[in-house]
This record gives structure tokens, C-alpha cells and sequence, in this order.
């Protein structure tokens, strides 16, 4: 065990430890007057005493009463500042649903309709009758000059002219005339009558020409003219020569089998054409031009005005040829026949 310290006079003093045997001694503390060492002295507290019974609380003492309320203010204090108003917001960029639509209203019943009056039994005035016109006076007619044929005597010499190439023919019958390709490649027939005067010219004089024809039957291919002039055919190339001075109908048939039917004239330098749409095969088509002379040429085909031309009028009569017919199989070897019942050209003698 350690020896105490010892003081300046040689005193032993006291030493003390901690509860831990490892840890550094702690000194003792004296009063620096007394000498005495300074203790703790912990006492030992002593039981609580019992707490005295509670008193008892008197009675509360009545309420006195309540004083009269004075008379109210007749002085109306002043009125306190309005507050600044404040600032108003933004407009909102935000516009609102559109409210539903409501119901369109019933529409009443319609009314009665009421009763017609009685008709009236008073009749009106007669109005007055106007004046008779007077009568005109009797105008000039002119006479006509007509020609018109059945075909008669069409063989070679008589009063047509008359021009075949290979298995083409003009077969005079009971009926008229029959104009006819034949079946050989390169064939043609034409017919035609000629003016006594070859000079005469009846374009001047609102010429009417007239035929009546029936195509059976229709070869693959032929090209043919029904009019006035004397427009050639040829057996390889069809009708060549549609810008003479003509009027009538030209009729074309292609390989395809469409049947083009054409309005022409021509003035000897230009033809005018349209194509009127009317096929003949298998059918009776009169075919009519009538020429108002400077003016216009109207085409009707069965009574139906089909075209009318203003332009290219003939002026000039071509050969001296008054009726012209021709017809092609455009050097294919199938046949094409026309029937010709009739044909006419009409027109004024002054």
C-alpha cells in the first residue's frame, strides 16, 4: 500500500481513491482558515406531515342589479375613410363553354283554309276586235327546175355515166340500182349524170339534193359519196377529191367496223366537214342537202336536220355533173353493195 504524503510540517494527510482502483487518487479539500477538511454532509430527510382537512367554502352572496342602460347616442360618429380601391385584374383570355341551344319550339298545326267564295255570275266586257290586216299582194313565184331519177337505163352508153374498176358494178333493178365493189381487192363503181349545159351553174339557184339509199351488205372496208359534182373514187385510196366544188354525204368504214357518216362541202379549195354520227348499215336513210345559196347548207338524214354549214359554200358547178355517186372497198377483197331507190337535185330556174 502507498505511504500518505506528508505537508510542509511533516503532517501526514489523506489520501482517498475512487470506487476504480485504476484510476488517479483524488485530494481532500480543507478550509485554508479552520483547517478544517471541507465535507458534504448529506442528511437524511424526514417524513412529510399530514395535510389539514380542507375548510368549508361559504355561500356565494347574491348578484346586485343590473343598472339601468342609458339612452342610445343621437350623434352618429363620423364615417371612417373608404378604403383605396384595388387594382382591377387582367381580362381573362379564357372564354367559357357556349351554353347548349334549347329545343326548337313545335310549329302549330296550320290553320283551316276557308271556304271558297260562290263563283261570280257577272261576265266581264267583250274586249274590242282588232283590225284586220290588209292582204298582202301576191309575190313572184319562181319555177323549178327538177331533176329526178329511178336509175333507168344506167348500162354503158344510156344516160348515166357510168365508170367500174376490177369486180365493181352498177346492177339496174326493179328497185333503182345496186353500186357495188365486188369482192376483189381495188375495186370501185361510180355513176353520175351529166348537165345538157355544161356551163350551167344551179349553186346560184338554192339547189336541193336528195337520195335515198340501204347498205347491205358492208364489206371490212369501202369509203362512198352520195351528192352533187363529180367527186372520183379510186379503188385503193377511197374518194379524192373532196375539195371540189361540192354538197352531199360522205360515208366511211374502217377496219374496226365504226361507220362514220359526214356533212361535207367545199368551195374547190377547202372542204368543211362534220361527222353526224348516223351509221346506214342494215337501214333506209334519205339523205338530204338544201342550200340556202350564200348563206348556208342544211344536212337532214330520215327528216332529222343534222348539220348545218356556213362555210366553203360551192359557187362553181364541177364537170358540169348534176347527181354523182361512187363507192370503194379501199383495196381490201370484201364486198359493199348500195341500193339506190332514187335521187333528185331541185333548185329555181331564176
Amino acid at each position: 500500500m502507498a505511504n500518505a504524503k506528508r505537508d510542509d510540517n511533516r503532517i501526514p494527510v489523506l489520501m482517498a481513491v475512487t470506487d476504480d482502483g485504476n484510476a488517479t487518487p483524488t485530494r481532500l479539500l480543507v478550509d485554508p482558515t479552520s483547517k478544517r477538511l471541507k465535507c458534504v454532509a448529506v442528511g437524511v430527510t424526514g417524513y412529510t406531515g399530514y395535510t389539514g382537512y380542507t375548510g368549508y367554502t361559504g355561500p356565494t352572496g347574491y348578484t346586485g342589479y343590473t343598472g339601468y342602460t342609458g339612452a342610445a347616442s343621437t350623434v352618429t360618429g363620423p364615417t371612417g375613410y373608404t378604403g383605396y380601391t384595388g387594382y382591377t385584374g387582367a381580362a381573362s383570355t379564357v372564354t367559357g363553354p357556349t351554353g347548349y341551344t334549347g329545343y326548337t319550339g313545335y310549329t302549330g298545326a296550320t290553320g283551316y283554309t276557308g271556304y271558297t267564295g260562290a263563283a261570280s255570275t257577272v261576265t266581264g266586257p267583250t274586249g274590242y276586235t282588232g283590225y284586220t290586216g290588209y292582204t298582202g299582194a301576191v309575190g313572184t313565184v319562181a319555177p323549178l327546175v327538177i331533176h329526178a331519177t329511178k336509175f333507168e337505163n344506167t348500162a354503158s352508153g344510156g344516160a348515166w355515166d357510168r365508170a367500174v374498176q376490177n369486180s365493181g358494178t352498177t346492177l339496174q333493178n326493179s328497185g333503182g340500182v345496186n353500186l357495188a365493189t365486188g369482192a376483189t381487192a381495188n375495186s370501185k363503181a361510180e355513176l353520175g349524170t351529166r348537165s345538157l349545159d355544161s356551163d350551167s351553174n344551179f349553186y346560184n339557184f338554192d339547189p336541193v339534193v336528195s337520195y335515198i339509199i340501204h347498205l347491205t351488205p358492208s364489206g371490212t372496208d369501202h369509203d362512198a359519196y352520195f351528192g352533187t359534182s363529180a367527186l372520183t373514187a379510186d379503188g385503193t385510196t377511197g374518194i379524192t377529191t373532196l375539195t371540189r366544188a361540192h354538197m352531199g354525204f360522205h360515208i366511211e368504214r374502217a377496219a374496226s367496223g365504226v361507220v362514220t357518216t359526214e356533212a361535207t362541202n367545199a368551195n374547190g379549195t377547202t372542204e368543211t366537214v362534220t361527222d353526224v354520227g348516223v351509221d346506214p348499215t342494215d337501214s333506209t336513210k334519205a339523205l338530204v342537202a338544201v342550200e340556202d345559196t350564200g348563206v348556208n347548207i342544211k344536212y337532214y338524214i330520215n327528216g332529222t336536220l343534222e348539220a348545218t354549214h356556213t362555210t366553203n359554200l360551192p359557187a362553181t358547178l364541177t364537170q358540169g355533173y348534176f347527181l354523182w355517186t361512187a363507192v370503194s372497198n379501199l383495196n381490201v377483197a370484201t364486198s359493199t353493195t348500195y341500193m339506190l331507190s332514187s335521187a333528185s337535185l331541185v333548185y329555181n330556174a331564176l
